[in-house]
This record gives structure tokens, C-alpha cells and sequence, in this order.
């Protein structure tokens, strides 16, 4: 199951990415939680980062964990922008990222609710700053209380801790098997041909 969730965790990510803008760590972690709010709402388990509130507003620590295993395979990567003051490390999707991301289209049709929270989330946020995002969200209520009056630490949401009757991801070990082969960029086009060969039925049949 960790696996599943580590899979689908990292597909959502690369989606949220994928017009190939450069985003700053605050902004990425800020267009997350408020994708993962906007699924929150809608009772949708897509994202399933527990965010805390903490120094700079909603934060999950998953998060970086899941940009140091794409960076590793050259699936995302950064730039630093040293200001003197101030060093901004702005992430973006790689042409690989794209390729791979593409492959995965059927995929985001079977969950087409899901990702019209990421897709509605990008529409209205992607040109806000990552400091804009901050006080946009320090400005959100929970339990009638603003984020920025609620102790540190203390969560702010946590899909995985009453899933209930939620309406869940749906992907099939076929696809978790494809992630993880695509993985490996010296062998894309080889194994692309494999998965062509082997995948009998359309992505619509499958089933968890």
C-alpha cells in the first residue's frame, strides 16, 4: 500500500508540473495543500500529504522526499538563484519528466475528477508567488480558526488518517510496474515497446 501511495504521490506531483514553469519550494508546497484541500473537500483521495502548520504556513515534510527521488532519475530538477540575501532554489519538470508524464494519460482520464482539483488549483494560483501563496493561505480558516492563528505543528489536513468513504486514486499494479520501468531513461524507448507489447487491454479494464 506505501508503495501505491508513494507511486501515485509522485505522478500527482510531476502533473502539478507539468507546464515546465519554475516554481519556488514555497510555491510548490502551497499549490500541494491547496490541491489537496480542494480534494478535501470534494471527500477525493488523491494527495495524501499531511500538512502541518509551520514556519512559513501549511507544510508537509513528504515533500521533500518525493522531489529528491524524481531529481535523482533527472525526472525533475532545479536552479538556484543566489540574491545575495537570499538563495531561492526553483524546481521544474525535465523533458524526460514531460515524456514520461505522457505516458500516463490514460491513466489521468480514469481519474479525471482528481485531476480537475489539480488542474482547477493551477488555473487559479499558478501565477501567484510563492510569498503571495503564503499569506493566501495564512488566511485560510480550519475549524473557523486562520491558519496563521493555529500552533505550530499542529495538522492541517491528513487524507490518510479517516480515508472513510473517500473516492480514491484508482491505479493498477500494470501502472505502478510502469512507473517504476520509466525510471530507467537508457532503457525508455526499449522498454516503451515492451509495455506496448504486454499491455493486452485498455487502461479502462483495469482494476485495483
Amino acid at each position: 500500500m506505501e508503495q501505491k501511495n508513494s507511486v501515485i504521490d509522485n505522478i500527482l506531483f510531476l502533473y502539478l508540473m507539468k507546464d515546465r514553469q519554475k516554481f519556488s519550494q514555497k510555491k510548490i508546497v502551497k499549490l500541494l495543500f491547496l490541491s489537496e484541500l480542494e480534494m478535501e473537500k470534494d471527500n477525493l483521495l488523491g494527495f495524501d500529504f499531511h500538512f502541518i502548520r509551520y514556519k512559513y504556513g501549511p507544510y508537509a515534510f513528504e515533500i521533500p522526499g518525493i522531489q529528491d527521488f524524481l531529481h535523482q532519475y533527472k525526472i525533475i530538477d532545479s536552479i538556484t538563484l543566489d540574491f545575495s540575501i537570499f538563495i531561492y532554489n526553483n524546481s521544474f519538470i525535465t523533458s524526460y519528466g514531460t515524456m514520461l508524464l505522457n505516458e500516463f494519460d490514460e491513466l489521468f482520464k480514469i481519474n479525471k475528477s482528481i485531476i480537475q482539483k489539480i488542474d482547477s488549483t493551477l488555473r487559479k494560483f499558478s501565477k501567484f508567488s510563492g510569498r503571495q501563496l503564503e499569506a493566501y493561505c495564512y488566511n485560510l480558516e480550519t475549524n473557523n480558526v486562520k491558519i496563521r492563528d493555529i500552533p505550530l505543528y499542529q495538522t492541517l489536513l491528513n487524507p490518510k488518517k479517516d480515508p472513510g468513504n473517500k473516492k480514491k486514486f484508482e491505479i493498477a499494479e500494470e501502472w505502478i510496474e510502469t512507473f517504476y520501468l520509466l525510471l530507467d531513461k537508457s532503457n525508455y524507448s526499449q522498454i516503451k515497446n515492451a509495455i506496448a507489447i504486454n499491455r493486452k487491454f485498455p487502461a479502462t479494464k483495469y482494476s485495483n
